[in-house]
C-alpha cells in the first residue's frame, strides 16, 4: 500500500490505494502520521478504493486517537460500505467514526435548546468512555447512577486525569479517576504485562486513555457545532486523593463498573455566553 497525505487548511488526508485493508497497512499508516509537523482539526484516513479489511487494522488504528487528541485533531474515516460495516459491527465506529465520501464531512450548526444540548454532551462524553474502554480492553463495561458532585462524599481515588474543555456552546473540566487496583489492571491488560504499582512507566496511561475518549466524543460534538477544543491532560496521582468537585461550578460523577474493577468519570459543564 503507498499513502500521500493531502494537507488541507481544515484536515489532514491520508488516502491509501489499498484494495484491501490489513493490520500491516495500518502500522504504515501510523509511522506515516508520525511525519506529520502541523496538525489540523480533522485528520482522515481515507480508504474509500478498498472493498474489504482486516478488523485487526481499525484497532491498531485506534491507537492514533491519543496522539490526535493531543494535537487537537479528531479522527474519522472514509470508507465503502462493506468496510464500514465491519467497522460498525464490532464496535469500533463510535471510536473511528465512519462516512462514505469526504462530502459527507460536514460541520453542522450549532444552535437548539440549551438544556438539550447540555444533556447531549453529558451523554456523548460518557458513551465515549464507556467504548473506549470496551473496544481498548475487550472488556464490557456498565455505568452506574449518576449524582451531582458535593464537597462531601466523593470516591476517593488513587490516580486520576484531567483536562480542561473550550467549545462554542460549552466550556468545563473532565476527570477519569481510578483507585489503585483498578488502574493497575487496566494498564496491565492494555499493555500486555503484570503492574503492581504505579511506576512512572504506566503513570502517563491515564492521560493517554482520557485522549482517547476525548478524541472520538469531540468527532460527535464537533459536528454538531460544539467547536470542542482541549488542553493537555495533567494527571493527578497520591494516595486516597480526592479529585472531584474540581470546579466551582455543578458537575455530574458516573460511576463505571467493568471487569477489571470500579472507576470513575466527572463531567462539570458551563454555558458560554453570547458573543
Amino acid at each position: 500500500m503507498s499513502i500521500s497525505i493531502k494537507n488541507n487548511p481544515k484536515y489532514l488526508q491520508l488516502i491509501c490505494d489499498s484494495k484491501s485493508v490489513t493490520e500491516a497497512d495500518a502500522k504504515e499508516a501510523i509511522m506515516a502520521l508520525k511525519d506529520i509537523e502541523e496538525w489540523r482539526p480533522l485528520t482522515v484516513l481515507d480508504f474509500s478504493t478498498a472493498d474489504v479489511a482486516e478488523l485487526a487494522a481499525f484497532r491498531t488504528l485506534t491507537r492514533i486517537l491519543g496522539t490526535a487528541a493531543q494535537n487537537e485533531s479528531t479522527v474519522a474515516v472514509v470508507a465503502k460500505k462493506p468496510v464500514r460495516q465491519i467497522i460498525s459491527e464490532n464496535g469500533l465506529e463510535r471510536l473511528l467514526p465512519c462516512y462514505g465520501s469526504m462530502d459527507e464531512l460536514v460541520d453542522q450548526s450549532g444552535g437548539g435548546d440549551p438544556k438539550k444540548k447540555a444533556l447531549e454532551f453529558l451523554n456523548t462524553t460518557l458513551e465515549a468512555v464507556a467504548k473506549t474502554i470496551e473496544v481498548t480492553l475487550s472488556v464490557k463495561v456498565k455505568a452506574g447512577k449518576p449524582s451531582i458532585s458535593t464537597v462531601k462524599g466523593m470516591p476517593e481515588v488513587d490516580i486520576g486525569s484531567v483536562v480542561g474543555l473550550i467549545g462554542t456552546a460549552f466550556s468545563g473540566t473532565l476527570i477519569m479517576a481510578y483507585p489503585q487496583q483498578t488502574y493497575l489492571k487496566i494498564m496491565s491488560k492494555m499493555l500486555g504485562e503484570t503492574f503492581t504499582s504505579v511506576s512512572p512507566a504506566i503513570r502517563d496511561g491515564a492521560a493517554e486513555i482520557l485522549n482517547m475518549v476525548l478524541g472520538q466524543a469531540k468527532m460527535s460534538l464537533n459536528e454538531k457545532g460544539y467547536g470542542i477544543k482541549q488542553a493537555i491532560p495533567t494527571v493527578v496521582q497520591g494516595k486516597d486523593i480526592s479529585i472531584f468537585s474540581a470546579s466551582n461550578q455543578p458537575s455530574v460523577i458516573v460511576p463505571f463498573e467493568c471487569e477489571l474493577g470500579m472507576f470513575f468519570v466527572e463531567l462539570a459543564t458551563t454555558r458560554q455566553a453570547a458573543g
